[in-house]
């Protein structure tokens, strides 16, 4: 392996002894990950300087092995700049209030005593970079911002700064500012050779980009995943395929959705694996399975129960299953941890949920306002799973207000359905369109013209025949059938 600025960064800061290990373990190693841990195994197995002890408790957290982390903590858990890197292993950290006070503690106690400001930015901004209060992350990117103003020698960690605050951009609902960052820490990452930080702002880009590009995004993802294998990191790689899944998944090619979800986990199943669980959940919700849906969800609660998003994902499945008391009673969990967090994409997706389970009990009008209060904040917000799923929802209530008016018939597909449309032709997404025929067939069933039901899903199997959208033309297959066959039963009766 060749050095690579992702290490070669700290040369300023450390003494050369140092700088000697790392080139020399960089040199003996095949890959980062094989260099991580090389590194884990020097510094363990000997006494080192606090600046080793550091970059290696660094590299060992972004690799996500905890018990490399667990070795380090043991050996140097003394250390205040040790510890904040080795209490966080997966996104669960996001929600564990005594967790967060202690790295808080550590940090503020390093800022005060620590005359080494390399190794308080850094930690500054990787800790933005993972925590879900927005005030708290804005915060330690102040103080990072105000720490490498006073100090050109720090320039060093501008891109990782940049990719933190773009994050925080996406969160505040300001996608183009987020995007902006996130190509500014892309390109700086790549001119300093920081190849982990090239992947993260790369692996941003795709995520944003798939709300507004999909086939846009496969190509990021692309190139992210092909960093990773790179690296030969397992978490990264089950990351990147995972958040690859979303992609699918906004497209409507929930089956490869579900492929790239467990090729993932299958790659890396160890810590935080909370929230890949959770987005299984939420795809095979999607799939209209209940049953698998819920079970996900329960695997995901058994890992972190303070997950505001898993008790939503559980109350969904309830709602397919009909289990409408149960539902609401894990609703009313989700609420108070979704008001808890203080973002409004949590508040969206709670409201998408609630809009469903009103939807299930017949109260039409209660679902619609939820709706289109989540509809409202995932349009600005541009967070493409959840602006499909609210927008699938809200064409499954037009067409249930239709059904339950009973006024005969309408001269076409209502606003909500024809809107999902448009989204399918222009994004170009698959398994939307076909879900989008599904309703109309249904519009023109429930109105007696069974042929031009039966036309509308005949035609949606020319869309794709992606293994992606397995599932749904197995279901529309399954309708034609039904279709036909009573066509053939009226036709007799006349």
């Amino acid at each position: 392996m060749e050095p690579i600025g992702t290490i070669t960064k700290y040369y300023q800061f450390v003494d050369q002894e140092t700088e000697k290990i790392l080139d020399r373990l960089m040199h003996e190693s095949s890959s980062y990950y094989d260099f991580v841990h090389r590194l884990a195994g020097f510094v363990t197995e000997r006494d080192v300087s606090e600046d080793l002890a550091f970059i290696a408790a660094e590299q060992t957290w972004q690799i996500k092995e905890k018990d490399l982390s667990e070795v380090i903590r043991k050996k140097y858990g003394h250390l205040t700049c040790i510890r904040p890197w080795c209490n966080v292993y997966g996104v669960s950290q996001f929600y564990q209030i005594d967790l967060q006070k202690k790295i808080k503690d550590d940090l503020d106690t390093l800022i005060r005593t620590s005359p080494k400001d390399w190794m308080i930015v850094d930690l500054l901004i990787w800790n933005a970079h993972d925590v879900y209060s927005q005030m708290d992350a804005n915060q330690k990117i102040t103080i990072a911002k105000d720490i490498i103003n006073k100090n050109p020698n720090l320039n060093c960690f501008e891109y990782t700064l940049y990719s933190a605050e773009g994050l925080m951009k996406w969160q505040e609902g300001k996608p183009t500012e987020a995007i902006d960052l996130w190509h500014q820490a892309r390109d700086y990452a790549s001119s300093q050779n920081d190849i982990l930080s090239e992947y993260y702002n790369i692996l941003n880009m795709a995520n944003y980009t798939k709300s507004v590009d999909c086939r846009k995004s496969f190509d990021l993802f692309e190139e992210a995943y092909q960093i990773a294998l790179d690296l030969q990191v397992p978490f990264l790689i089950a990351d990147l395929l995972s958040d690859y899944s979303l992609a699918y998944e906004v497209s409507g090619e929930y089956d490869l959705a579900l492929s790239s979800q467990f090729e993932g986990q299958g790659i890396y199943n160890k810590g935080g694996m909370e929230l890949p669980y959770g987005i299984t959940s939420r795809i095979y919700a999607e799939m209209g399975n209940g049953q698998a849906s819920l079970e996900w969800a329960n695997k995901a609660i058994e890992l972190n129960p303070s997950f505001n998003l898993l008790h939503l994902r559980k109350a969904q499945a309830l709602i397919l299953l009909n289990r409408l008391d149960e539902a609401e009673e894990v609703l009313g969990t989700a609420c108070k941890l979704s008001l808890q967090t203080g973002h409004d994409r949590d508040i969206s997706r709670y409201n998408l949920a609630l809009g469903q389970f009103e939807m299930a009990k017949g109260n039409l009008l209660s679902a619609k306002e939820c709706l289109e209060q989540a509809y409202e904040i995932s349009s600005r917000m541009r967070d493409g799973t959840t602006l499909n799923e609210v927008m699938v929802s809200l064409a499954k209530l037009e067409l249930s207000q239709f059904k339950q008016s009973k006024t005969g018939t309408v001269a076409g597909p209502g606003k909500w359905m024809t809107a999902l449309e448009h989204l399918a032709k222009t994004q170009d997404l698959p398994g939307i369109a076909m879900q989008v025929a599904i309703f109309k067939s249904e519009l023109f069933q429930s109105q007696g013209q069974l042929k031009d039901a039966l036309e509308t899903l005949q035609r949606s199997l020319e869309i794709s025949d992606s293994p992606g959208v397995k599932t749904l033309r197995q279901r529309i297959a399954t309708k034609i059938q039904e279709l036909e066959q009573l066509i053939v039963d009226e036709e007799l009766a006349s």
